[in-house]
């Protein structure tokens, strides 16, 4: 790609195709002048694109090989397509290239790359090309005289494209995916020099904007996005048992009813929250129902807290808590004013009869 110029005109040239006895087509595209036979042009190639495609096809011949070597001698070439931002390559094999494949390949690759291998170009006849192991395509039209390009010793192949003259010139690789374009015949995606640092660069980007995101250094933030959909199951399996309890909202559930004339308060939270939270929930109901009973329930926690009016009348919210955890297969303990423990957190549902069972013992002994 490129353009054409003379006297008073430019041609932008679209494409350019070998016809044969050393001759080449181009398709263009007039952009000024008019270009009329035997006028005498001058040339110009796009260096930026013939170094994108060079830096693309010689990763393509890399990528040939490094595949051969770590899934086997069975790979075999079916087609490849060389863009100056990007290349796909099709082979022939039977299954999935794994993950692990796929990054074994793409190191090897890149390795290549460190290596800084010279390119060799040769002409052969096609008959010694074939016997110096150089890889052919498969029903392929080949002349008597074949040019072969080598890269070091690793790559060998039949090619009449542009190609860098080091491998090291291609800086880095990155395979960005594979998939299946027929039965038998898969496709590696692969981005190459400035094109593939793009690529990192906004893969960087995307995970800084994630972390930013979630609140997560870098390192952290897979395992940070594990708690956050673990919390959202979580919270998805609250409100389905919030709503099986006829419960509007979903952000938690307040029951209160009067225990020997003493208000008993219940919250159940759909959040799984600190217990420092839970005591701020608990303080809460006792400013509405100052001299009731407090219990709030959070992920298979119970909070009791005890108004002063009852702690005088001798009821003690860690008796309670322990009895209560008791009841319902948990442990708690606490003071006079505080009790707290552990239950199983599909008994939130009985939590509200057994404390109204012990609030009632608790007071007709008091």
């Amino acid at each position: 790609r490129g353009e054409l110029l003379w006297n008073g005109g430019r041609a932008a040239v679209l494409d350019s195709r070998p016809a044969g006895a050393g001759a080449s087509v181009q398709s263009c595209l007039v952009e000024l002048g008019a270009l009329r036979s035997g006028a005498s042009v001058r040339a110009r190639v796009d260096q930026d694109h013939r170094a994108g495609c060079a830096a693309h096809h010689s990763a393509t011949h890399l990528l040939n090989r490094a595949l051969r070597e770590v899934l086997g001698e069975g790979v075999v070439q079916r087609g490849s397509l060389v863009a100056p931002d990007h290349a796909t390559f099709d082979f022939s094999w039977p299954s999935p290239v794994s993950e692990e494949q796929l990054t074994e390949v793409e190191r090897l690759l890149n390795r290549q790359l460190r290596r800084d291998l010279s390119r060799r170009v040769e002409l052969l006849p096609i008959d010694v090309a074939r016997t110096s192991g150089a890889v052919a395509l498969p029903d392929e039209p080949y002349g008597d005289v074949v040019r072969v390009v080598s890269f070091g010793d690793f790559s060998r192949e039949l090619c009449g494209g542009t190609h860098v003259a080091r491998s090291g010139e291609i800086g880095l690789v990155v395979l960005t995916g594979s998939r299946s374009v027929g039965q038998g015949l898969r496709r590696v995606e692969l981005l190459a020099a400035a094109a593939a640092e793009r690529w990192w660069e906004g893969q960087r980007r995307h995970l800084a904007e994630l972390s930013d995101a979630v609140r997560s250094p870098v390192p952290e933030v897979i395992a940070r996005v594990r708690q956050l959909q673990e919390r959202v199951r979580r919270l998805e399996r609250e409100v389905h048992r919030s709503r099986e309890l006829g419960i509007a909202g979903g952000g938690s559930a307040i029951q209160q009813e009067a225990v020997a004339g003493v208000s008993l308060v219940v919250e159940d939270l759909v959040e799984k929250m600190e217990r420092r939270e839970l005591r701020q929930h608990a303080e809460q109901l006792l400013d509405r129902w100052p001299d009731g009973c407090a219990v709030v329930l959070s992920g298979g926690q119970i909070l009791i807290r005890v108004s002063d009016a009852l702690v005088a009348r001798g009821l003690s919210a860690g008796t309670m808590a322990q009895a209560v955890c008791q009841e319902l297969g948990g442990r708690g303990g606490g003071n006079q004013q505080l009790g707290q423990g552990v239950i199983p957190e599909e008994s939130h549902r009985a939590a509200m009869a057994t404390v109204r069972t012990i609030l009632g013992s608790a007071l007709e002994e008091a």
